[in-house]
């Protein structure tokens, strides 16, 4: 039976999220299957004290000198259309419980500002500034879309009385099916159009490809499964292809050289 192109994607996909099921550490999420009438709305505006929530269990790094570089790199960012014109956002690195490699974002709400943090486990592992690049485009992506309001709002109608302390620490392939399939069509669409921003910020978008292959070495670290890696790396390449190929593309700068040295002794 032949499949065009989208249909594949889907399938893939559908083959993916019914296989993610195992591993994963202990979250308190309820992992039973929700009936499509039972799926939570979703909102884009903070839950009453999520972000203040949510901060109180990291304690941000005093780096200025990178905080700096990574705050003036985030805002020189290309993204072609006009409504990513305000994003400046403030970038704070922390130390994530273990080895975890999840970064996330805080939009503006009531109890948040508009912030992106960087775990430094991750950060330890970048070789080249696209890389790097990658990382601050996808989570850009998800400040603009609230990814992280959408997602406590969502769990909030599994389990009310959800302490999000550690939220940022959840994995993906751990939390309820009833909400997974939207959490990673969410990542993919992210890594997607990072690809875009690497373009037209004059980076190789291959940085992505690499940033993801870190994910994929260091599964035990990463919030994503491996599957989900794996079809994310296959989007992403399909995307890079749509491009003409980029003259003298950056794939790293001296700043970041210099940089890369501070982050690895964080």
């Amino acid at each position: 039976m032949c499949r065009d192109g989208k249909s594949d994607y889907r399938f893939i996909l559908a083959v993916m999220i019914s296989l993610t099921v195992e591993g994963g550490c202990s979250t308190g999420l309820p992992v039973a299957p929700l009936k499509s009438q039972e799926r939570p709305v979703v909102s884009d505006a903070e839950p009453a004290g999520f972000g203040r929530t949510l901060r109180s269990g990291i304690r941000p790094l005093r780096a200025a000198e990178t905080k700096i570089y990574l705050e003036s790199l985030a805002s020189s960012l290309h993204w072609g259309v006009s409504d990513f014109s305000w994003v400046k956002p403030d970038v704070e690195l922390f130390r994530p419980l273990g080895k975890f490699f999840r970064n996330f974002s805080l939009p503006d709400g009531l109890s948040s500002k508009r912030q992106i943090f960087l775990s430094t486990s991750l950060l330890k592992q970048i070789e080249y500034e696209n890389e790097l690049v990658g990382t601050l485009a996808v989570e850009i992506f998800h400040l603009r879309h609230k990814t992280w309001f959408q997602r406590a709002w969502q769990v909030l109608q599994v389990d009310p009385k959800y302490d999000f302390k550690n939220f940022y620490s959840v994995r993906q392939n751990s939390i309820n099916q009833g909400i997974l399939a939207g959490w990673n069509q969410m990542e993919i669409d992210a890594f997607r159009s990072s690809v875009q921003v690497l373009y037209q910020s004059g980076y190789d978008p291959r940085g992505v490809v690499s940033l993801l292959q870190i994910y994929k070495k260091n599964v035990d670290w990463s919030p994503f499964d491996e599957k989900l890696v794996d079809v994310m790396i296959e989007v992403v390449r399909k995307e890079i292809a749509g491009f003409p190929p980029l003259r003298n593309p950056v794939i790293q700068s001296n700043r970041f050289l210099k940089i890369k040295e501070r982050i690895r002794r964080l």
